[in-house]
């Protein structure tokens, strides 16, 4: 059956070169594509998936999670020894494609699927350049989702980059253990005026961060702030005054006082979930 407008492929192992080749002849207009937990079977392992990317101009959100180079070949007893490569690939270069490498993914991402406005690549390998990238190459991107990545320094930013007219208005970092500095130059930069940020599990998020989301704080309609140790009241009650429309708020494993809990009641009217 030609499924033109989504595909959702979850927990993909066994997928072979037919089950590919169908997809990419059947469904050329898809806008939106999740793949978790990538590993072909060893009869499937010469089909290129960039090739099925390359196909897909009107993909408007893209998930690719779990993707490593350890999975990037049909999991548990996998032997690259054994394939045998198509396409001007080799071995090699199929085994270590991730979305870190030389960047080849995200190249042909870019290229292939410019109107990207969702991108989710959780609990996936970055390096530095890729993070980057990430920001810079999706002019219209609106969500990120890049919870759990390994991979990454603590400051994939080494300098501030420069201001962007693109807004991302949903933003999940959880688990990312990047430094503050860092984070103050994505929001800076890419998320002035977001209405969804989880930070959860970020050990860096402290007062300054908090202090900088209050400025663009007048949509937030969700904040997670799981675990993070280094927020104090200071900053906390800072943002909440201005967060007039936010509806859910985590502020689990955190020490507050009643100076945060009365800025919740007195600032917060729309808030609907608090724990």
């Amino acid at each position: 059956t030609q499924q033109q407008q989504q595909d959702q492929s979850k927990s993909c192992w066994g997928l072979d070169d037919a089950c590919f080749c169908a997809l990419a002849q059947a469904a050329p207009n898809i806008t939106s594509f999740s793949i978790r937990n990538i590993g072909l079977s060893t009869e499937g392992i010469n089909y290129d998936i960039l090739e099925l990317i390359a196909c897909w101009g009107n993909l408007k959100e893209l998930c690719f999670t779990n993707f490593s180079p350890t999975k990037f070949g049909g999991g548990v007893g996998w032997n690259a020894s054994q394939a045998t490569p198509v396409f001007e690939s080799n071995v090699d270069r199929i085994v270590k494609r991730s979305l870190d490498g030389n960047g080849t993914i995200l190249r042909c991402i870019s290229q292939h699927c410019p109107n990207l406005e969702t991108i989710n690549f959780s609990n996936s390998s970055l390096t530095d350049d890729s993070f980057r990238s990430i920001f810079t190459a999706f002019p219209n991107l609106t969500k990120l989702y890049l919870n759990d990545c390994c991979g990454l320094s603590t400051n994939p930013f080494v300098t501030n980059p420069n201001k962007s007219n693109r807004q991302i208005q949903s933003l999940q970092l959880s688990k990312l253990q990047l430094s503050s500095s860092s984070i103050l130059s994505v929001l800076n930069s890419y998320c002035t005026l977001p209405q969804f940020l989880d930070f959860s599990d970020c050990r860096s998020i402290n007062d300054s961060v908090l202090k900088e989301i209050a400025k663009g704080a007048k949509n937030l309609k969700y904040l997670n702030l799981r675990q993070c140790l280094s927020v104090s009241d200071d900053g906390l009650v800072t943002l909440l005054k201005e967060c007039k429309d936010l509806e859910e708020l985590n502020l689990d494993c955190l020490m507050i006082s009643d100076l945060t809990l009365t800025a919740i009641q007195t600032s917060c009217h729309k808030t609907q979930s608090t724990w």
